[in-house]
């Protein structure tokens, strides 16, 4: 099976490129401004809950990798290392796209 290489668009003022477990500490800083999981009309996690997101879309935790990274303001931080590999593929894709199809409550 051949496998895609992530692709990244830009253009003026915008950057969109695939998710990884190195935007987490953003993520979390992101909806941490203004508690974005008290919105009723959001489904953010919590920052705290970030990890959880992954692993519930199926990806396992391999390890972590423990004060791997010196942070702009000094704190050593710890980098989270997860995959999916090729055996684990079929039932997680069949379960993102259940995730995707699957009729939502009010609709």
């Amino acid at each position: 099976m051949p496998w895609l290489e992530p692709v990244t668009l830009t253009c003026e003022g915008t950057r969109l490129e695939p998710l990884t477990q190195s935007h987490r500490a953003e993520l979390s800083d992101a909806v941490g401004d203004g508690e974005l999981w008290n919105l009723w009309y959001t489904t953010i996690p919590r920052p705290e809950e970030m990890g959880a997101e992954i692993e519930r879309l199926g990806a396992k935790l391999d390890g972590v990798l423990r004060q791997l990274q010196r942070a702009a303001d000094g704190k050593l931080r710890d980098t989270c290392v997860y995959s999916i590999i090729h055996s684990e593929w079929p039932s997680v894709k069949a379960h993102l796209r259940w995730q995707l199809t699957r009729p939502r409550p009010g609709t």
